[in-house]
Order: C-alpha cells, then structure tokens, then sequence
C-alpha cells in the first residue's frame, strides 16, 4: 500500500482518538452532574458512555493498526 495512503489513514486515525476522548470526557462530565443532582436517571447516560468507550477502544486498535502498518510497509519499501 502506498505510504501516503497509510499517513492518511494514520491522521484520521488520531484525530478520531482525540476527539473520542474529548467526547468520553464531556459525557464523564454529564454522568458526573447528574449523580449529584440526585434525581435524575442516569441510566441513558451511563449507556452512552458505555458505547463511546467501547468505541474510542476500536479508534485505539485502528490508530495502533495503522502505524504497524505504517512501519511495516517502510522496512519493505526500504528492502525494496
């Protein structure tokens, strides 16, 4: 695969880590207000979050496949 692509791929890949967790953190935030509020159901919430941090976990393993990839293809490319 082509190097750039891979640079590419690996930039998009970091900027949805950063933004994952700057999403995981406002929604730590929201649980965070509305446990102490005390009446409000956090159920919802807490999914959510749940959902955002299984899925900033698959942007990691991307992020990380990517620059495998990345370092795998530059020792080829060198042999080359």
């Amino acid at each position: 695969m082509d190097l750039a692509i891979i640079r590419d791929h690996l930039e998009q890949a970091r900027v949805h880590v950063a933004e994952g967790y700057q999403r995981l953190e406002r929604q730590r935030e929201l649980v965070l207000k509305m446990e102490e509020a005390g009446n409000l159901d956090t159920t919802a919430a807490r999914n959510l979050l749940r959902v955002f941090e299984e899925t900033q976990q698959l942007h990691v393993d991307d992020h990380h496949r990517l620059k495998q990839m990345l370092a795998d293809e530059t020792k080829r490319q060198r042999r080359s």
